[in-house]
């Protein structure tokens, strides 16, 4: 059990470094990098550069704040926001090859999937907005 929730942890640490690498070569500020989320205070938070990095309490996924993400071209948001989805589906890929079918990869296409859904405040949402 514990071993599962690592993994969701480790997943997750993926997805969201996806977004914050590519917010990062769009040369954009990243306010917030956060695991898990965080209402009302965060079990851990340190600040590096212009970015604060929380360890929320509520383990239901987490987020990256990009400053001023909805005034981007929609082309930039479009890339971004597919970023955690390539993310996932590389650690996935990965983690078959490696490993063939385990927890790792069975968790990690299991956020590919829920991000994917096109209601916010899922990346879906976002990539959506490039096709209407």
């Amino acid at each position: 059990m514990l071993n599962n929730f690592l993994l969701y942890i480790l997943a997750i640490f993926i997805h969201e470094t996806g977004h914050y690498i590519v917010a990062r070569c769009y040369r954009q500020t990243v306010d917030d990098f956060a695991i898990f989320f965080n209402p009302w205070f965060d079990l851990l938070r340190f600040k590096i550069g212009q970015t604060t990095f929380h360890l929320g309490w509520l383990p239901i996924g987490g987020y990256v704040r990009v400053r001023n993400f909805d005034s981007l071209p929609e082309p930039k948001q479009f890339v971004i926001a597919i970023a955690g989805i390539v993310a996932n589906h590389i650690s996935m890929l990965v983690g078959l090859y490696l490993y063939g079918l385990n927890e790792f990869t069975l968790i990690s296409g299991l956020i590919m999937v829920i991000n994917s859904l096109p209601y916010p405040p899922y990346d879906g949402y976002y990539i959506r907005k490039m096709f209407k």
